[in-house]
């Protein structure tokens, strides 16, 4: 693939981000890496395995809140997929703890 890449033009150097930016990128390459997989394979060792999955796709969902702190803010559209992600995950949860489910 790198032979393609000599006849590419060179993209314009980009806005770089904010100094503040640099330590949230730093607490959260740290929580992803070392809390996160601690706690995901908390999940799938003491959950069944379907409801483990549907609570680990949840995480970009989780990092919603967490968009503020960069400065965005979601849409109504973003806003109404995360409830419906929320309620989904829910109803999933709330079968599995059915009997006979």
């Amino acid at each position: 693939m790198l032979p393609l890449l000599v006849g590419l033009p060179r993209a314009v150097q980009g806005p770089r981000p904010a100094g503040r930016r640099w330590p949230l990128a730093l607490a959260a390459t740290l929580l992803g890496t070392s809390a996160g997989i601690a706690l995901q394979q908390t999940a799938l060792a003491g959950l069944p395995g379907g409801l483990a999955v549907a609570l680990l796709s949840t995480a970009p969902v989780m990092a919603l809140p967490l968009a503020a702190l960069e400065g965005d803010r979601p849409g109504w559209r973003g806003v109404l997929a995360a409830a419906a992600a929320l309620a989904g995950v829910s109803l999933v949860a709330g079968l599995v703890g059915l009997p006979g489910a």
